[in-house]
């Protein structure tokens, strides 16, 4: 598929023992039959050994040298396109590579990291990966896995490859071969337990705690969302309190991590850990093993700086989608300004080509603030001019679009199948504007609603178009 999908002249699979260890083939597909199935790669040799050392994506767009020097060939075969993806979770390597020139696109790029995050679970599955921890283990009376020459690594070795690892994935997103589910895979083989989760809570949700990875082996049917009191899981939500079972009775009727009947089987030990900062709790790190599979206390203590260091990277993943939505919302509505909508509009509009439908652009020009303002101060009108704004976010539809364009301007982009539905919402807007009352006196605001309405593709056929044709109207009826 990989090789089908982007064009390829061959693709493969390297993998070492572990990391800083030499590449050996390990997979491949290719169109060529000068393959060297005995192909090693030393660390930073070539390409290859390149990104394996540096943990870094090589994306070549013009080889300008003999494909032999990629290290996997036995004959030059006139390569003149590479791509290489690293996979620090299984210490192993993913290339691509074609006789095209300016093959590998952006989009290239991003479907090619899809696949080498599949690859990797897939190998993950196969192998038991990270082999080198999970066949020594490092949970309760279990060997340590060996290290250079033979020798048991020390438990600081282990330690520090661990944080290594965790903070390489917290500093990468999943498509540098980073993110959540890698943080995951390195805490769950250094503990030498079976599955590792990581559960987050919601600002905006406080009936519910979701699910925001997974160990490359936990059931892919997991539910993403539970009741805040719902299985052990639920426990470290409400008592916010770290849980240990190194033997959980099978017949006990709370044997369950996240909901009764859940597909996650054979589980007998449970460690989970509230993940708070400043005492406000995020979510929670899970870990489940199965028969003899425990954690002593050295361990224990390792893993409750994980939880601090994990604590640490919600609390900064927070504060930078806060600074994403300041960065895109309007600060006098909290609505998405005029770049942002259009952005929103432009997708719909991509999805009503798809659908075979059209979309419709409802201009909303509130009238009488510029009054207000000079008639009872300019905080007023802006306190109102915010509470409009949350009036309108009041039964929008999900797949619906709200902007603030200008002030007092507003912009409602729906699907025209949701033609009738979306003429309702603006009629119990406007008649609740001009029903708005007057802070702190007697009366009205005295305000009102000017509306046009532009069609996609009848009136435009881009955001701009549309907007364009909207405003004209909107100007039209107001003169009229």
């Amino acid at each position: 598929m990989c090789l089908n999908n982007l064009d390829g002249f061959s693709v493969v699979l390297f993998v070492a023992d572990r990391a800083g260890r030499p590449l050996r083939l390990r997979a491949f597909q290719s169109l060529s039959s000068h393959i060297d199935p005995g192909a090693l790669i030393q660390p930073g040799a070539g390409l290859l050994g390149w990104a394996h050392k540096t943990g870094r994506t090589v994306n070549v767009d013009q080889v300008s040298f003999e494909s032999e020097r990629l290290l996997f060939y036995t004959r030059d075969e006139e390569i003149k396109s590479f791509m290489a993806v690293p996979l620090p979770e299984i210490a192993a390597v993913l290339a691509i590579d074609s006789k095209k020139r300016y093959i590998f696109t952006e989009k290239s790029s991003k479907l090619f990291m899809q696949f080498s995050q599949s690859i990797g679970r897939l190998w993950r599955r196969l192998t038991g990966a990270p082999a080198a921890r999970k066949a020594g283990g490092a949970g309760k009376g279990a060997s340590k896995a060996p290290g250079a020459g033979g020798q048991p690594e020390s438990p600081v070795s282990e330690l520090c490859a661990m944080w290594q690892g965790l903070e390489f994935c917290l500093s990468r997103s999943d498509q540098e071969g980073g993110g959540l589910a890698a943080a995951l895979e390195q805490v769950r083989g250094f503990a030498g337990l079976t599955w590792a989760f990581m559960t987050v809570l919601k600002a905006s949700d406080k009936k519910h705690y979701y699910l925001a990875a997974a160990s490359a082996n936990a059931p892919d049917n997991l539910a993403g969302r539970y009741l805040l009191s719902s299985g052990l899981a639920g426990w470290l939500h409400t008592k916010l309190k770290p849980l240990t079972i190194d033997r959980l009775r099978t017949d006990s009727q709370n044997s369950f991590i996240f909901q009764k009947n859940e597909p996650l089987r054979g589980f007998r030990s449970f460690y989970g850990w509230p993940i708070l900062y400043n005492d406000q709790p995020r979510g929670a790190l899970i870990l489940a093993g199965t028969e003899d599979e425990t954690l002593d206390h050295s361990l224990l203590e390792a893993l409750d700086c994980v939880v601090d260091r994990l604590a640490a990277q919600l609390h900064m993943d927070r504060l930078i989608a806060k600074v994403l939505d300041l960065d895109q919302l309007d600060g006098q509505t909290g609505l998405p300004y005029r770049g942002p909508f259009m952005d929103g509009l432009r997708h719909m509009m991509q999805v009503a080509d798809v659908k075979g439908e059209g979309a419709d652009l409802y201009v909303l020009a509130t009238s009488g603030l510029g009054a207000l303002a000079v008639s009872h101060g300019q905080e007023t009108a802006a306190d109102i001019l915010k509470a409009i704004a949350g009036r309108l976010r009041e039964g929008l539809r999900p797949n619906w679009g709200l902007g603030h364009v200008s002030y007092g301007v507003f912009t409602l982009a729906t699907p025209a199948a949701d033609s009738a539905e979306a003429k309702s919402f603006i009629f119990q807007f406007k008649k609740s504007l001009e029903a708005w009352p007057l802070p702190g006196a007697a009366g009205r605001a005295g305000l009102g609603l000017f509306l046009a309405l532009a069609a996609y593709p009848r009136d435009g056929t881009s955001p701009e178009e549309l907007l364009e044709a909207a405003l004209t109207a909107l100007a039209e009826s107001e003169e009229g």
